[in-house]
């Protein structure tokens, strides 16, 4: 799993022993040390082969 620093797009291709509930904490720090933070859960009920993007940043 990858964050794109610029975008803040999350890129990920799960294989099939990844297939189940996954929660995810993401912290975010800027350069004078102030940060935020977010948690959420991915489902992987499936996998196709093809990368998965969110069509946000996060």
């Amino acid at each position: 799993m990858v964050v794109n620093p610029e975008t803040g797009a999350l890129r990920w291709n799960p294989t099939e022993e990844q297939i189940e509930e996954h929660t995810l904490s993401v912290r975010l720090t800027d350069a004078l040390g102030a940060f935020v933070g977010q948690e959420f859960t991915l489902y992987v009920n499936g996998v196709n082969g093809t990368n998965t993007q969110a069509e946000e940043g996060i």
